[in-house]
């Protein structure tokens, strides 16, 4: 209704897979279950709740350990319920007990070291500078806090090339256990090349960065190119804070521009906050690589740089992105820029597979994946990331198959053609034989779902991909201004753009194709009450570019579409800006405002479009 679609909270259903919103204002319940008592259930009820997140307090009765849960609403009688997941509880540790307050850099030193020997402690600058040499590499339960960010560190560290070190990073490599620390309200200014200025690279982690105003700035006067980046949270999984912090990031930015040069990098990150902070630009605003479960909300990123493209906030590599809330957040390009400002750009991971099946089980959870016979119908897929995970390169583990974690499911299979077409599921793991030269050899693949398809693949007939899944997102209530894209490029699933404003701005829109080596689709992704002004255009799109390396058609004569379900629906599109629907299967473009606007375009390969309630 309108009502609905005015507060935000729109109810839908996907064109095809009929799925509906869990979200709403009602009730929102979290069901847990101990996986060593499955039996015993406690329910507990949101302290807030909105269309796509919500909010729960544990109570003390929940003790640490391994738990199924699920989210209830009160929608249907609460008969309907999310996707079970595994939840993880752990005890944090008791504060510090004992302050120490310290004036020089060599109190500093000795503070630290007495923290590591009495397992913690709260570390108060005074007011004053502070030269550092070296990395200050914060014990457990450690906490280093100046009032006002009136302590200033300055790093001058001219160390270059694998020498370079983190200004501040929280413990070491051997720690085992949940790390706690925070950085609170200092200023740290840095005038010579880091690796990171707050470096966070732990498995189990509670660590808070707050306040706190760092700049990279003096790298342009010093002639510095790499002055990497500001915040990095690495290879972490547990409850990470960073909140009201003002970064700078500077240099030359002539190198690469991502994930160096970055004033805010995450990589394998899962459960973190990243909120209210303040960043300026020069090259690569903010880069999130492979993160899950992360919310990030009411920042604010402005672009000084003219010396970089693709500066603005992105999402690459070919590791999984999910559940994650971008929301509230302002994104300003350089108006005096000549080069392009991505606002935002979610690059496609590749692929391991593309083709047909040859059997799948009884029921539905295993598929036999069929080789062409032609050798060179084959794809090199771009799978040599994926053969070791990023921890098991830190443990010296090598796999010598495709092994995923069953628990986090990071594939998907996609149905691109044929029988089923448009569906998707994701992938427990994967496995054959023979890796030679990231094409897959002549043995048979054998794949593991997480859950059957909805309308199976047909055996040797549908063909289907396998990639990283990336999906499961919510951006609203975004402004963007200045800009030339917001896109979802390539392997974007489920993906919910909503009440967004984009001023000044290019293409905002959804990209399905060939990308880095694989088949990438979107699938289920809708645009829904945003604002598009000034020029720009929303793209609902599909193509199965041919690789550089390879003539004439792809293999099995295989075309668009490679984009399925797309919605664009009450967006108001004005000043010359439009709609644009290519290389899609299933389209609802319905209820939008055009205002001195192109309209839209349907090009003979938007199929099975639905238009309606235009005006």
């Amino acid at each position: 209704s309108e009502e609905e679609m005015n507060n935000g909270c729109i109810s839908y259903a996907s064109v095809q897979s009929g799925k509906q919103q869990i979200f709403s204002s009602s009730q929102i319940t979290l069901g847990l279950s101990s996986l060593e008592q499955p039996t015993v259930f406690t329910h507990i009820n949101a302290e807030t709740s909105s269309c796509h997140h919500a909010k729960f307090r544990l109570p003390v009765t929940v003790t640490p350990g391994l738990y199924s849960a699920m989210l209830y609403s009160d929608i249907a009688d609460g008969k309907n319920g999310s996707i079970p997941i595994e939840l993880t509880v752990v005890s944090l540790p008791s504060s510090p007990t004992h302050d120490i307050n310290v004036g020089t850099v060599t109190e500093l030193l000795t503070a630290i070291q007495t923290a590591q020997e009495d397992g913690g402690a709260t570390i108060r600058l005074v007011a004053g500078e502070y030269a550092l040499s070296d990395t200050l590499a914060l014990p457990n339960n450690t906490h280093i806090v100046s009032e006002d960010r009136n302590a200033i560190l300055h790093w001058n560290n001219e160390a270059v090339g694998p020498l370079r070190k983190n200004v501040i990073q929280f413990g070491g490599d051997n720690f085992e256990g949940v790390f706690t620390g925070s950085v609170k309200g200092l200023t740290i200014v840095v005038s010579a090349s880091c690796s990171n200025v707050i470096s966070i690279s732990h498995d189990n982690t509670g660590c808070v960065i707050t306040n706190n105003t760092i700049s990279l700035a003096g790298g342009v006067l010093a002639g510095v190119n790499n002055m990497s980046n500001g915040i990095s949270i690495r290879h972490t999984i547990g409850s990470i804070l960073v909140a009201s912090n003002n970064v700078t990031q500077g240099g030359n930015c002539t190198g690469t521009h991502w994930p160096a040069n970055t004033a805010m990098y995450m990589g394998n990150v899962t459960g973190a906050n990243i909120q209210d902070n303040t960043f300026t630009c020069r090259c690569q605003s903010f880069s999130f690589d492979s993160i899950t479960n992360t919310i990030i909300t009411g920042n604010k990123w402005t672009s000084v740089g003219n010396l970089s493209d693709g500066n603005g906030i992105s999402s690459f590599t070919t590791r999984v992105s999910e559940n994650v809330r971008f929301a509230r957040n302002t994104i300003i390009g350089n108006p005096e820029a000549t080069k392009r400002f991505e606002s935002f750009t979610f690059d496609g991971p590749g692929g391991i597979f593309f083709g047909k099946v040859a059997n799948i089980s009884s029921d539905g959870l295993t598929v036999t994946l069929k080789q062409p016979p032609n050798p060179n119908e084959r794809l090199p897929m771009a799978i040599a990331s994926h053969i070791t995970s990023a921890r098991s390169k830190k443990l010296g583990r090598q796999h010598t198959e495709l092994l995923y974690d069953s628990s986090k499911a990071r594939l998907m299979m996609a149905v691109l053609n044929g029988l089923g077409v448009g569906g998707y599921t994701r992938v427990i793991n994967v496995t054959h034989s023979v890796l030679q030269h990231g094409v897959v050899g002549s043995s048979l693949l054998q794949v593991h779902l997480a859950s059957p398809f909805v309308v199976p693949p047909g055996v040797d007939s549908s063909l289907v991909t396998i990639t990283d899944f990336r999906g499961d997102m919510v951006f609203e209530g975004n402004t963007f201004i200045k800009g030339t894209t917001f896109q979802l490029y390539g392997a974007g699933v489920n993906i919910d753009v909503s009440n967004n404003t984009f001023t000044t701005f290019g293409n905002v829109g959804s990209w399905g194709l060939y990308y880095q080596g694989g088949f990438q689709p979107c699938i289920q992704n809708q645009f829904l009450g945003n604002i598009l002004d000034s020029g720009g255009q929303l793209h609902l799109f599909g193509q199965a570019f041919v690789p550089n390396n390879k003539s004439g058609p792809l293999p099995y004569n295989y075309s668009t579409p490679l984009a399925y379900q797309q919605v664009a629906k009450g967006n108001k599109i004005i000043n010359k800006s439009r709609v644009v629907c290519s290389g899609v299967l299933n389209a609802l473009i319905a209820s939008n405002i055009f205002k001195d606007s192109e309209n839209y375009t349907l090009d003979s390969t938007c199929v099975d479009a639905e238009v309606a309630d235009n005006r």
